[in-house]
């Protein structure tokens, strides 16, 4: 079996797929999003098998013996985000559509494996040189609005910082010394300068008389 697995390339035809499947898994239920609301991830190879076991997943997830809802709560804000893209390497017309279906033709970027001899049917030249075909042949089933969007757009938005939020300003006292909260509450603003004790009780000594 062992021999067969490296003859036909397995690990790699099936076995990468699979363990990118795992990652995007635990990088959307490990609330990663969340806990840096500015980053951007893009997954390659079409976020290996994930689009493909997402049903599944998702099912299980709701329905399994643990009823883990937290985690579908996790899972889905992560999906639907604007922050969760994959390329386009998964090698048929058939897999590309179901890939831009299932994970929204806006979160999909251009990818290749050029020049390795898997890239997108890079035809060998006799000097043993790789040429990849021009794209508008590899997607040349694909409407013109979604190859712009594949092959740019979605790129640029990926590719464009998260703009920092602004700090909130500091709650401003009011006429009375008392502070507004974020809440609505209000509490007593505290004194910014003390009279130290030891001026208010300083008495200078007596001149010695003549």
């Amino acid at each position: 079996a062992g021999a067969d697995e490296e003859r036909y390339f397995l690990p790699k035809m099936v076995g990468m797929p699979a363990e990118i499947c795992h990652s995007v898994t635990c990088f959307l239920t490990g609330g990663v999003l969340d806990k840096f609301p500015r980053l951007k991830v893009c997954f390659a190879h079409g976020a290996g098998t994930f689009p493909y076991v997402r049903g599944h997943l998702e099912h299980g997830l709701t329905f399994g013996r643990h009823n883990l809802h937290d985690a579908i709560e996790t899972l889905a804000p992560g999906l639907y985000s604007g922050r969760f893209f994959c390329d386009s390497i998964v090698h048929s017309q058939e897999a590309t559509e179901f890939l831009l279906k299932s994970m929204s033709e806006d979160m999909v970027v251009f990818g290749s494996d050029y020049p390795h001899p898997l890239g997108h049917g890079a035809n060998r030249l006799p000097d043993g040189k790789l040429v990849s075909p021009d794209y508008k042949t590899v997607y040349s089933y694909l409407e013109a609005s979604t190859l712009d969007k594949v092959m740019g757009t979605n790129a640029l938005r990926l590719l464009t910082p998260i703009e920092q939020p602004a700090p909130a300003p500091p709650p401003a006292p009011s006429a009375e010394g008392v502070v507004e909260a974020e809440d609505g509450s209000a509490t007593a603003a505290e004194e910014s300068e003390a009279v130290p004790a030891a001026a208010a009780d300083h008495t200078a000594p007596a001149a010695d008389g003549a």
